[in-house]
């Protein structure tokens, strides 16, 4: 009994290793076939913040000790039109991209991620929602001055996170919701007049090109993808998590979300897995 306990334990074992072996092996032929970009997700920093909303909050000195990991980890920021650059014309990116987001557009990214990354000589890339820029009463979100301030160090890219679909209607995201008595062309035209007043009023403000949407609360859906499409955005933005491949398609680009808990080992090797998952899978 004892012996075949061995052999089967062995079997196992020799299992284990010849799967870790092709595994690996997969792992380092797609590395040099591919470029791998992680895309990290960030919303808020804030010195306090709420342990409810850890998920999205993080404080300013723990992103500092992430932006210090990657740089000293040999990572380099590029923005989403740099992105837009090396998948359209091939214009080189430098070794070891990654892509640091924020969602919202909240006056934290302004106040704290923005020196932090000016002074590392970085780059950040900022998805606002436009109609809260719009609305002085609201200081929770950034205004045009300090967006085209961020813009103009080349500090920030800033793109689209929609004009006005960033809420919910009875627990529903807006962008998914069909109104009473709303035809399937009366809203899929309301979809595609909130894409392009964002894109507009975000070109016409700050004055980059606007090329990328964020979707609210992540979700979409081929019908949205089209609009998107049609509306002039060549990359959309997720909260699926996985890492970007040169070989996916920029319509449907993965992110990593990064909570206040997050050290800065547990960074490193999340952005290890993903590239190991997305060289494999």
């Amino acid at each position: 009994m004892l012996r075949k306990y061995i052999h089967i334990k062995s079997l196992i074992i020799i299992i284990i290793v010849i799967s870790t072996f092709f595994v690996f092996n997969k792992y380092k032929t797609n590395e040099k076939n591919d470029i791998f970009i992680p895309v990290l997700m960030y919303h808020n920093l804030n010195p306090r913040p709420d342990f409810k909303k850890i998920t999205y909050t993080i404080k300013p000195e723990m992103f500092s000790q992430h932006m210090n990991t990657l740089k000293n980890s040999g990572y380099n920021t590029i923005t989403i039109s740099e992105l837009n650059e090396f998948l359209s014309n091939n214009v080189p990116l430098p070794k070891k991209p990654i892509m640091i987001t924020f969602d919202d557009g909240k006056t934290n990214n302004y106040d704290f991620a923005y020196p932090i990354l000016k002074d590392l000589d970085m780059k950040g890339n900022i998805f606002v929602i436009v109609h809260a820029i719009e609305d002085d009463k609201n200081k929770e979100y950034l205004d045009w001055t300090r967006l085209k301030e961020m813009h103009d160090e080349s500090v920030m890219d800033i793109q689209s996170h929609t004009y006005d679909l960033h809420h919910k209607i009875d627990n529903k995201p807006v962008i998914f919701k069909h109104m009473d008595g709303e035809s399937k062309e009366d809203y899929q035209d309301k979809i595609m007049k909130d894409f392009r007043l964002s894109k507009q009023l975000i070109e016409m403000n700050v004055g980059n090109k606007v090329i990328a949407l964020a979707y609210p609360y992540g979700g979409c859906d081929k019908d949205i993808d089209e609009i998107a499409k049609q509306s002039g955005y060549l990359q959309l933005y997720t909260t699926t998590t996985g890492m970007m491949k040169k070989s996916d398609s920029p319509c449907s680009i993965k992110r990593l979300n990064v909570d206040g808990l997050c050290s800065k080992n547990r960074l490193l090797f999340e952005i290890f897995l993903l590239k190991v998952f997305s060289s494999i899978f």
